[in-house]
Order: C-alpha cells, then structure tokens, then sequence
C-alpha cells in the first residue's frame, strides 16, 4: 500500500508563522517611533502650519505698510498720529489659521529701540513649534528663528 497523503507539514506551518511575525515587528516599526512614518507625518503638518501662518504675517506686514503709506502720502491725510508700526501691528494680529496662533508682545531687549514688537507664532500640536521675529519701526521683520 502506498502512502500519498497531502498537506502542510508542522515545520513549514511555523517557519511561516515567523516570518509573519517579523514582517509585522518590522512594520509596526516603521509607523511608530522616533523617526516612524506617524512622526515624520505629524512633524512635516506643523511645519506646513507654521510655514503658512509665516506667509499670512508676510502678507500682512506688506498690506499694513501699504495702508499706512496710502493714508499718509495719497490721501494726503496725517493718518492721526499713528505710525506705520501700529498698522502692521494691527495687520498681524488679524492674521490667524486654525493651525498656529500668532502673537505679538512688547520687546523687553536692549534692540527694543529699533525692534519694539516680537512676532511668535505658535503651532497647535502635543509637541508645537515656536517661531519668533521681531517687528521694526520701519514695519519690516527680521528673519525668523524657529525652536520647540
């Protein structure tokens, strides 16, 4: 009598169940962790955030210094006493996105002559990031410095 029977062996049934498992280790790897694809997605969100809301207080120091230029010199009025810096500032403080918050306090630095403003904006996330600039009395910004 001949024996031929089919099927999987015991051996070939466990080789294949680690290889499964370390497939899913090394998957679940690469979504979680420092450097995860979860992480990296959730980092480069900030910095779109962040990039966006630096653009909106671009565009709004340029249409503050443009309001105050055409108050002072095409109409021709004396824009009442204000100055081209409380424009922008006002400009700035409109500027918001649902995605980072935009500030602007006092400067208590030894530059506060020249720079009596600094801008931060701050992203809304579990780990934000945090970018500040200074507003000039000319209305203009310095370069922006970013930390977490």
């Amino acid at each position: 009598m001949k024996n031929n029977q089919k099927g999987i062996t015991l051996v070939a049934l466990v080789i294949t169940i680690i290889v499964l498992l370390i497939l899913a280790g090394v998957s679940i790897a690469a979504l979680g962790g420092q450097n995860g694809i979860l992480t990296n997605a959730s980092l480069a969100k900030q910095k779109d955030a962040l990039g966006a809301m630096k653009d909106q207080v671009a565009i709004a120091v340029n249409e503050g210094i443009h309001d105050y230029y055409d108050v002072v010199y095409v109409k021709e009025n004396a824009a009442d006493g204000t100055t081209v810096i409380n424009v922008v500032k006002t400009k700035i403080l409109a500027a918001t996105t649902n995605d980072a918050t935009v500030t602007v306090v006092e400067n208590k630095g030894s530059d506060s002559a020249t720079a009596p403003y600094i801008v931060t904006i701050t992203t809304k996330d579990k780990s934000p990031i945090t970018s500040t600039a200074k507003l000039k009395t000319d209305g203009s910004l310095t370069a922006w410095t970013d930390s977490k």
